[in-house]
């Protein structure tokens, strides 16, 4: 066995899928989705109306797939406004009817701050940003060969 091959004992490898930010300029929008079922979309660069449509997309797309447990990883997020605010709001509500949930997390001091003017502070994960606990049960095991097949799926 090569030395870059896991071993069934190794933990198994996170895996990134990249999704264009097609015709946004100054958004860069991936999903890390690892073995175990954890499902991580990182969003960089500006978010506002026109780059919710990308991240829209790709939550849709989690959702069409049965992904129930998504954190949103804000820390590359340099601009946003309350588009934000509808974003969590709506997908987290949406999440939820389904019998998942979605966290924000993560979240830069700047983005933050317009977040709480709003008045929705709660949207905000501090539990689930620091990884020490997910604020969320773990997706069931069952869903390693789903995440499997949308990995692959996605990169050929």
């Amino acid at each position: 066995m090569s030395d870059d091959q896991p071993t069934p004992s190794s933990p198994q490898p996170r895996r990134e899928l990249v999704v264009p930010a097609r015709d946004v300029p100054g958004l860069d929008v991936s999903v890390d989705i690892d073995v175990a079922g954890e499902v991580t979309v990182h969003v960089r660069g500006e978010l506002d109306r026109a780059g919710r449509t990308v991240v829209d997309d790709v939550l849709r797309d989690l959702d069409r797939y049965g992904m129930r447990q998504v954190h949103i990883d804000a820390s590359g997020i340099t601009f946003s406004d309350s588009t934000i605010v509808d974003l969590v709001a709506t997908w987290s509500h949406r999440f939820q009817r389904r019998g998942g949930a979605l966290a924000l997390v993560a979240v830069p001091a700047h983005v933050r701050r317009v977040i709480e003017l709003l008045g929705e502070g709660e949207l905000i994960d501090d539990a689930a940003g620091d990884r020490k606990g997910p604020a969320f049960p773990r997706p069931l095991m069952s869903w390693a060969a789903d995440l499997t097949s949308l990995v692959e799926s996605v990169h050929n």
